[in-house]
Order: structure tokens, then C-alpha cells, then sequence
């Protein structure tokens, strides 16, 4: 698990590519133990953020598939996780450190240091709960769904085995292009029951959907032009558990966009 040498060699290429205003900054942490956040007031405090990588590196945005991503690659630049790592200095080395340790560390290596926080979180005023992929960034392959979910699946077998309730897993995802199909529809099979994906304007296992507020919620209607079981979003992860489960049918989250 040692990572200095690519997390140094991976935010230089980084660093030299975005020619980042921040790019000076070098993270002090060991890059030997698990870089996480834990979430806030909104997002909620019992929920472990991990991030596959930066918003400088999202592939949904350089695939042209998230419509927040910066206006040079066809978005709206509205993206928040990209906003912070300009006007955070310690944002990007931060993420660049976590995606180096996705990419180095085997889902079990990952797992287990997820349940040391999480068991040791039995003795913080709001024990963790959840855990969300990707506050910034996305999946970059087929194989990083497949990785997410065992780590997933070790993290309940060892929340099991502690007599603790098991952790769920949660994520967005704007990778419409990994989930088409047969191949896809294996894919979500493929993930453990704590794991859920909800699909950026398309089905996942859920679906988050953004209208513009102008639009009735009431009409609206899922990626397929179905109406839908629906439900409204309520800007506060912290009060509201609908995109951290599943069931087998789905369900379409709606969010009217101020």
C-alpha cells in the first residue's frame, strides 16, 4: 500500500495538464491511510465521502455526459466539485491522493480501512451510517463498479461479523454509457443489496432526475418517457435516505433546478 511515489507522479501530470492555480499545494497526509471526508450539515454527518478521483479528471465530463461540467467540454460550468478545487487550495491534491489510492489498492485493502473509521465512529456523536462514492468524479471503467461494489459487499461481511449494522453504500453517476444494455442490467445485478447507483437523468437502479423549476414535477416522466413512481428531492441528504436504498423496481428522484 505504498503510494507516495504514484501519488507524487500522479499529481505532477496532473498538476502540468490543468496548469492548476493550486497546483503548488502539496498535501500533508499519510498517503498510507485512507483519505476520506466525512459529510456535513447537508449531505449528512453519519456519511464517509471517497472519491474515485478529482472533477479535473471526470470522465463523465470529458465524455460529454454531464451537462454540469466546465463550458470548454459542453457544460453549463456549473459543477460545485470543480469549483472547489480551484478555491480550495487543499481540494485537488486531496482527490488526487484518493485516486491514487483507488487505483493502487485492492478493494479489500480499501474495505478494511473503511471499517476501522466506521467502527471507531461508534464512539462519535453521530456514528457513520453510509457511504458515498464520488462527491467529485465518476466511475472510469466497467471495473471501477465491479471494485465499488466488493468493497461494498467486505464492509457488510465485516459489519456483520462485529455485530454492527451494515454500512450502506451510495453513489451519482452521469456513465449512462456503462449501464446500456444486457451488459449493463448484469452490472447492477452484480452489486451487493448496501450498494446503491443512482443514474444521473437515466436508471440505474435509481434514477435522479433534474427538471428545471419551471417544469410540473407532478408530469414528469423517467429517461423512457414513462411516468413515474416519483419522488421529490429535498436538498437535505441529511433528512432523507431515498437515493441510499433500492428496490427492485427503482425509483426516480426529482430535483427542480433554481
Amino acid at each position: 500500500m505504498q503510494t507516495t511515489a504514484a501519488y507524487k507522479t500522479s499529481f505532477q501530470i496532473l498538476k502540468n495538464g490543468f496548469k492548476h492555480k493550486n497546483a503548488q499545494v502539496v498535501l500533508n497526509a499519510n498517503e498510507n491511510k485512507l483519505a476520506y471526508t466525512l459529510g456535513n450539515s447537508k449531505i449528512g454527518e453519519d456519511t464517509l465521502i471517497f472519491n474515485m478521483g478529482s472533477a479535473h479528471t471526470c470522465p463523465s465530463a470529458k465524455l460529454g455526459l454531464c451537462d454540469m461540467a466546465h463550458k470548454s467540454l459542453g457544460g453549463n460550468g456549473k459543477c460545485y466539485a470543480l469549483k472547489a478545487e480551484y478555491f480550495y487550495p487543499q481540494s485537488l491534491p486531496f482527490r488526487t491522493l484518493q485516486k491514487v489510492q483507488w487505483e493502487n489498492w485492492t478493494a479489500a485493502e480499501i474495505a478494511d480501512q473503511m471499517f476501522a473509521v466506521i467502527f471507531r465512529s461508534r464512539k462519535f456523536k453521530t456514528p457513520i451510517r453510509f457511504v458515498r462514492f464520488n462527491e467529485a468524479g465518476d466511475f472510469y471503467t466497467f471495473s471501477c463498479v465491479m471494485k465499488a461494489g466488493k468493497v461494498a459487499g467486505y464492509v457488510a461481511e465485516l459489519c456483520k461479523r462485529a455485530g454492527l449494522p451494515v454500512v450502506k453504500f451510495y453513489t451519482y453517476t452521469h456513465r449512462s454509457d456503462l449501464f446500456k444494455g444486457i451488459g449493463g442490467a448484469a452490472l447492477l445485478s452484480s452489486t451487493p443489496s448496501n450498494f446503491t447507483i443512482n443514474g444521473s437523468n437515466f436508471k440505474a437502479h435509481n434514477e435522479f432526475r433534474v427538471l428545471e423549476i419551471s417544469r410540473d414535477v407532478r408530469d414528469a416522466k423517467d429517461s423512457t418517457g414513462k411516468k413515474v413512481n416519483k419522488y421529490t428531492c429535498l436538498d437535505d441528504c441529511s433528512k432523507c435516505s431515498l437515493c441510499k436504498v433500492h428496490g427492485k423496481e427503482g425509483i426516480t428522484i426529482i430535483q427542480s433546478r433554481h
